[in-house]
């Protein structure tokens, strides 16, 4: 077998090493044939390609993003319970893109009460891309008539409860490798004080909503919870609303 396969493959190229304990040995194969291997080719862009997958393996959990959409004074509503339109309509359209680039997307009950969500992608050509969506529910409140209930046969709707550990554990064991956070104040500050999350999109909107608003999180602002991350790319421009992307530990930009 290793003479014809020397005969037919001069030279395999690949980008990085499957992490996976229980890959094989066919790498091994290859050289032992004569089989010229060229490793490290776009080796980066390929991790970023595959993040789900190499966290799954590495970090035992999906790799976890989080989306926040704030005024210029960092608030993610006029007060809380209040659905409020932070983003521009350019700035929204860019967000349903990104959620088609992952397996699920997470929220908390409150975001549910107050801004009664689709979160599905509406973008023509892409509407069959919209992630699963997970709604933390720990005491089963979820209207009816909401959204996501009335669309639940259309998009699949997970309500689940329990704490935030046993919620990743399940999530992974369901074969979600690459997970959104789009919540509130709540939510985003739980799984930040967790230390789970890999990659923060802030969608920053020009307009201040003043002290009565909602802030994006308890217990600090987001400058303040961002001061240890890495800015990845350029600031981009989205309307009249400015994006930022942070990691905890520097890869590749995803593009969206």
């Amino acid at each position: 077998m290793d003479a014809s396969l020397a005969a037919v493959i001069a030279c395999v190229v690949l980008a990085c090493r499957d992490p996976c304990p229980v890959a094989g040995g066919g790498l091994e194969t290859l050289k032992n044939s004569g089989i010229e291997i060229v490793e490290g080719v776009c080796r980066e862009e390929a991790r970023e390609l595959n993040r789900g997958f190499f966290s799954v393996v590495e970090k035992k959990r999906p790799y976890i993003a989080m989306k926040i959409a704030t005024s210029a004074d960092g608030k993610i509503a006029s007060a809380p319970g209040v659905k409020t339109d932070i983003t521009s309509p350019e700035a929204r359209e860019h967000g349903q893109a990104l959620r088609a680039e992952f397996d699920a997307i997470l929220t908390g009950i409150g975001t549910v009460f107050a801004d009664d969500p689709l979160l599905t992608v509406r973008i023509s050509g892409m509407e069959h891309r919209s992630p699963i969506r997970v709604v933390l529910d720990s005491r089963g409140r979820i209207p009816p008539d909401s959204k996501l209930m009335q669309t639940a046969n259309d998009v699949p709707l997970w309500v689940m409860r329990g704490n935030l550990p046993a919620v990743i554990a399940e999530l992974s064991e369901k074969g979600i490798t690459r997970l959104l956070i789009e919540a509130g104040q709540g939510v985003n500050t739980s799984f930040l004080a967790g230390g789970i999350v890999d990659r923060i999109y802030w969608y920053l909107a020009p307009k201040n909503i003043g002290a009565q608003g909602l802030d994006a999180l308890k217990y600090t602002n987001i400058q303040e919870a961002l001061k240890d991350w890495q800015q990845v790319g350029d600031v981009l421009e989205i309307g009249d609303n400015k994006l930022t992307i942070f990691e905890k530990d520097k890869f590749p930009l995803m593009r969206v």
